[in-house]
């Protein structure tokens, strides 16, 4: 039998990937992920120390916002290393199983430090569940969005114009209402002008009969004084 390939990880690969990991790049958006959640944490640690009639609702917001600012740099620390060592493809799966892996080691890290050893397995399963779902919702947003650009580019290229949001609602079936043509307006407006025409034609016509009747009836009046 020949040499089989070895499978796994090759912990030389990793450690050389991991001396080469761009720690200065991704400094920075590590702290903005983790400033971003410790201010999410603020918000909902102080609704929540207020709901729940806390003594300390800002103690209690404080904590929050600590916990969820570890979470998210941490997470975003552990995500960016895991794709730079091991997922180096970068691609659809790359990207789910680095943010699933990630959130399992967060989830697990962050739940054993701040609430004990019993809150690392659930934990770890809870955020490798949002790590993994988010990421795969992340993947349909920025999908649809990139099929919104071609579709737009190929509408420019064949000189169609983009229908409006109120344009397309009365496009739709159901709606009540429905966008008229030009020639369909300019119809409308004729109508209209045709309806308003007559309308002034039967008011001359009473006017003329008014006009008439008072002729008459002042011709009377001098034959009778004459």
């Amino acid at each position: 039998m020949g040499d089989e390939e070895p499978t796994g990880i090759n912990l030389e690969i990793f450690e050389k990937k991991l001396r080469t990991f761009p720690l200065k790049a991704k400094a920075m958006p590590i702290l903005q992920v983790g400033a971003f959640t410790g201010l999410s944490g603020l918000i909902a640690g102080g609704v929540g120390g207020i709901l729940r009639s806390s003594p300390t609702p800002v103690l209690f917001a404080v904590a929050s916002s600590v916990q969820w600012a570890a979470l998210g740099s941490a997470f975003s620390a552990t995500r960016s290393t895991l794709l730079h060592t091991y997922f180096v493809d970068s691609n659809h799966d790359d990207h789910l199983h680095a943010s699933g892996t990630a959130g399992i080691i967060t989830g697990g890290l962050v739940g054993g430090v701040f609430r004990g050893y019993r809150n690392v397995v659930p934990g770890a399963i809870m955020f490798g569940l949002f790590g993994y779902l988010g990421q795969m919702g992340w993947h349909k947003v920025d999908s649809r969005h990139s099929e919104m650009v071609s579709e737009e580019v190929q509408r420019r290229e064949k000189g169609i114009e983009k229908k409006r949001l109120w344009d397309r609602m009365m496009d739709m079936r159901w709606s009540p209402f429905r966008a008229l043509s030009d020639e369909e307006y300019k119809d409308t407006l004729h109508e209209k002008l045709v309806k308003v025409e007559a309308d002034l034609a039967l008011v001359d016509e009473q006017i003329e009969r008014l006009m008439a009747g008072r002729t008459t009836a002042e011709r009377g009046q001098d034959e009778r004084r004459g």
